[in-house]
């Protein structure tokens, strides 16, 4: 025996009961799904501004290589700085000039070509900041000789 279904007119037509019912649940519950909805978009609006690039550049600004001007090292017991004075030059320390070579995405490439502080004959020296590894490279070809620092703070150039 066949199931009978009711069918009623409406505007768009006629339409069985099952239908019916399925608009009548709709219907009843809208006002709990646009509550529903409006906690979603809420949320990912929420998310949007808490997860955002421009928020996290605000609340932590990154120093890579390509706007460092200033890193605070630790040699055995002394903290010392390479500080950016001028485009190009470099200061080690207390008085130790180094022109800057070249830059990469997270490394200040530099060199020094006279003589050291303290009568270092041997003058020429590379130093690499990297502020990926936070190392700082110090290299001097002529005594076959690298030492690496440990790199405690850095900030960038102002704009």
């Amino acid at each position: 025996m066949r199931a009978r279904y009711e069918r009623h007119h409406t505007s768009i037509g006629v339409i069985d009961a099952k239908q019916r019912r399925s608009q009548n649940w709709t219907l009843m519950n809208l006002p709990a799904i646009l509550n529903v909805a409006r906690s979603l978009i809420l949320a990912a609006g929420l998310c949007a501004a808490v997860f955002s690039p421009a928020r996290a550049a605000a609340q932590e600004p990154v120093v890579n290589g390509e706007n460092v001007a200033r890193v605070t090292y630790k040699n055995r017991d002394k903290v010392l700085t390479f500080s950016k004075v001028t485009p190009g030059t470099w200061m080690m320390g207390q008085g130790e000039i180094f022109k800057e070579e070249s830059r990469d995405e997270w490394s200040v490439y530099l060199v020094r070509t006279k003589g050291g502080k303290g009568g270092d004959d041997l003058g020429f020296a590379k130093a690499q900041i990297d502020l990926y590894t936070k190392k700082i490279t110090l290299t001097f070809p002529k005594r076959n000789h690298t030492e690496t620092f440990e790199i405690i703070s850095s900030s960038k150039r102002k704009k």
